[in-house]
Parts: structure tokens; sequence; C-alpha cells
């Protein structure tokens, strides 16, 4: 039952009838709420700390209010999980991102332009042989402009019937130029990959393998946030290793690399209860 468009408020854990585990209750931004099993975060620091907490910066309309049933904080539980809750909120609040550090890429604009962001004399051989161009001003190095160049490389964009049609462009940092043209949407690296600083590597190595499972084994995280690097295919790996605790078997048995990649992450997230 795959919904989109469907964002999580709060997750709320009460004891089950049998005293043995709990009942998760799912609210979502429409006020609905569903129950579940388990539960998998597979969402940014920040969001997590919203829903698990009620703390951090709310989104728009968003009213945070403190989450006194998120599995940790119980008193049924006991001393150690109140810590853990203590260590848990703590994580996901010094979690830093790297649009936290500089804004540039921030807010991104999609389109097919190219002409207002490609030079002419290089405009032909970007579009078909680089992932980026980057202009930077040197006067101010920082002041940089950068274009995804996505149809260059995306496998969707590469089948015979799609290829050098259209260009696909994410352009940061140049709205100037982008002012009369007809865009599709703005994109946002907001909350997406955290900086990779001794404190991330540190917590995500050594305290985040505590918290995994730490509801009873009902609940697990994934994503760029417990992991000591970014990446898709790192996040996306974090994702079956999270399902595999759940019961969920490994997609790939028989591809002795990807089982052997799938064996080194979780060994990595779960530590000495992998």
């Amino acid at each position: 039952n795959l919904r989109t468009s469907c964002a999580a408020e709060t997750v709320k854990y009460s004891l089950n009838k049998l005293g043995d585990g709990f009942d998760i209750a799912v609210t979502d931004e429409d006020d609905r709420t569903e129950q579940y099993d388990a539960i998998i975060f597979a969402c940014s620091a920040q969001g997590m700390n919203r829903i698990l907490h009620g703390k951090g910066d709310p989104m728009p309309g968003q009213v945070l209010l403190s989450n006194p049933h998120n599995g940790l904080n119980n008193a049924s539980e006991g001393m150690l999980s109140r810590f853990y809750n203590w260590m848990e909120t703590s994580l996901l609040s010094r979690t830093l991102y790297t649009t936290d550090r500089d804004k540039t890429f921030e807010r991104g604009i999609v389109h097919t332009c190219a002409d207002a962001v490609l030079p002419s004399e290089h405009r032909k051989e970007v579009l078909a042989a680089y992932c980026n161009y980057i202009e930077v001003d040197a006067k101010n190095p920082r002041n940089l402009e950068n274009t995804f160049v996505i149809s260059s490389w995306a496998p969707a964009a590469q089948e015979p019937d799609v290829r050098g049609k259209l260009p696909m462009l994410v352009t940061y940092n140049a709205e100037d130029k982008l002012k009369d043209v007809n865009t599709e949407w703005v994109s946002t690296s907001r909350e997406a990959h955290p900086c990779l600083t001794i404190w991330q590597l540190f917590s995500t190595v050594m305290l985040w393998p505590i918290l995994q499972g730490a509801r009873r084994d009902q609940t697990y995280f994934c994503g760029s946030a417990v992991l000591p690097a970014n990446g898709h295919d790192l996040s996306f790996m974090s994702g079956l290793v999270a399902a595999a605790e759940l019961g969920a078997p490994f997609p790939f048995p028989n591809n002795r690399n990807a089982w052997a990649d799938y064996q080194r992450l979780r060994g990595m997230m779960l530590g000495i209860w992998a």
C-alpha cells in the first residue's frame, strides 16, 4: 500500500495488550492515524527529531509538540531506555547538513534551457559528456554557479527514444539567468547531505548501532543521517539492512559482491548486534 504526498507528523508508541511489544500509531499531515507493527525511518535527522521528539525547526504551518510516547521515554521502559531517548534526540539535534553551512545548493531550478546557463562554445560538449558545469566568480570564489547535467548520464535519459531530445538540467545560484525561462519546478538539497564531521562519523559508527532496534526491535533507521558517508547506493543498501531486521529477505542473494557489501554495511549499522 504505497502512498505519496503523505508526510508523517508524529509517531506514538503504546504497549500492546500482551505487554510484549508496541502498537505504533502514525499520524500524517492530514491528521489521519493508522496502526503499524513496525516502522523504518528513511528521512533526515531533522525530520526524525520532529516526528519522534517534537523538536527542531517546524515545517511551514506545523506546530511542534513534545512527544511523551516516542517508545523510549515511556515510564515502563526503564532508565536505560530514558538514556537512549536523551542520546537519540541529542544525535538528531547535532546533525549538521551541508546547506546549514553553505546555501549554494539549497535551491535548484529544474529546466531544459541550456542556452541560458551554458556558454555556446562548450554547450554541445557539456550536454553530451559532462555531469556538471560550474562557473566561479574570481573575486568571490564562494559565489559559484552550478548546473547538473542530468541528461548526460541518467539511465532513463539514455533510452533511444529519449536521448538527445531535451536537456535535463538542475541549476543552482543562477536565478538571474533563469528569471525569464520557463522552468519545470524547484528542487532543494535541504536536509539531504549531512556534513561528514568527525562527530558525525563517530556517532554513526559508535552510537547509532545502539539505537537500531532499541524500541523492542520494532523501529530501525536508514539513510545518510545514520551513515558515515553520503551516497544514493549506500542509502539504498541501508534500507535493505533495516528491512531485513524486520524479516525482509535480501533481494540479491546470488550476487557475491552485493552480498559482501550488504554484510559489510550491516556490521557497520548494527555493530555487535549484527
